[in-house]
């Protein structure tokens, strides 16, 4: 399968590297992860991905075709199925959607009902009881929380909060973390000040250690997956990026420690020019000039970077500079 190189590319100078100004590219990148379906999303070299990323090209046939390819596939069968249904749903081809989601469901992806039911609801239509105590019935234990969270915002697309509070409860009981989703989405903002929910998500905070188990193992695949590759960075770098509640001041410590050491040219760049935007942030023209000069020269220098990323920042530095609101202005 050949890979998207160029948007991947984009993708992850922005979310991992973090050195692109651009936050459209975070909507590519936010709108693959969610549309996978079943167990896949995590997986680097999905085929989903490049469909995704195809779709939001403006690519949108070619995107199908290489959904019903991948569908062919026992391996990625449900998720295509389901990716292609909420395609077609975006496009308001309701019954079209409806039935690759039946294709979904049949292929053995379980989670498909849910996706029916949400199409249900935007519709104005009453999802089938049956349906719902399939849905319990389907799901496995592990997962059977998102089965309730699921239900909960079905009742929040009705304006049934009191129904949603229900069974936000339960899905918590069964296990669902405290995500950020439940504070960001407007879909929630109708429970966000009841004291019931402010109790249910001290309770999730708990379930959110074996949820961060889960999670840290797909960023360890993540990593491993693209360590060679101009959006990758190193264990260490990554760490130090996306450690949560981090100051700026604890950041840039970590950052100079490992230039120190840090030989890698791909890993090397990111550190200064992450350098460079906090000394920017922090009002600090002189300091963010020299990290960006010394991100500059590196880039021009003649070192060898086996990774591919001095060649696409030299593609692309000159957009990059001009376009990020911190560095525009730096000489």
């Amino acid at each position: 399968m050949k890979k998207i190189t160029s948007a991947r590319l984009l993708i992850a100078l922005s979310s991992i590297a973090c050195i692109s100004a651009g936050t459209i590219i975070f909507y590519f990148f936010l709108s693959a992860h969610c549309l996978f379906g079943g167990n896949y999303f995590h997986e680097a070299s999905s085929p989903l991905h490049d469909a995704i990323v195809l779709y939001y090209q403006d690519k949108k046939q070619e995107a199908k075709r290489l959904l019903l390819k991948a569908a062919n596939d026992k391996k990625y069968a449900g998720g295509a199925y389901i990716n292609y249904a909420m395609l077609l749903e975006r496009e308001n081809e309701f019954g079209e959607a409806e039935e690759y989601y039946r294709k979904a469901l049949q292929s053995g992806e379980h989670i498909a009902l849910l996706y029916l039911f949400m199409m249900y609801a935007k519709q104005g239509k009453g999802s089938p009881r049956h349906a719902i105590t399939a849905a319990g019935n389907l799901s496995e234990i592990e997962g059977a929380y998102w089965v309730e969270f699921r239900k909960a915002e079905e009742k929040l697309l009705r304006n049934d909060a009191e129904g949603a509070m229900q069974f936000l409860e339960k899905a918590v009981e069964l296990g669902l973390p405290d995500l950020p989703v439940l504070y960001a989405d407007p879909l929630f903002q109708p429970l966000n000040k009841d004291p019931r929910f402010l109790a249910m998500m001290s309770k999730a905070r708990a379930n959110y250690r074996k949820y961060r188990q889960i999670e840290k193992a797909m960023e360890d695949e993540t990593i491993q997956y693209y360590k060679d590759s101009p959006y990758g960075t190193m264990k260490l770098l990554y760490g130090i990026l996306h450690e949560a509640n981090t100051s700026d001041a604890k950041i840039e410590k970590a950052l100079s420690e490992l230039l120190l050491s840090e030989q890698n040219v791909r890993d090397r760049g990111i550190a200064l020019y992450r350098l460079a935007r906090i000394r920017a942030r922090n009002k600090d023209t002189q300091g963010a000039a020299k990290h960006l000069a010394a991100f500059k020269e590196l880039i021009a220098s003649d070192k060898s970077d086996r990774t591919g990323f001095v060649a696409v920042v030299k593609r692309i530095g000159e957009d990059l500079f001009a376009n990020d609101p911190l560095l525009k202005e730096i000489k």
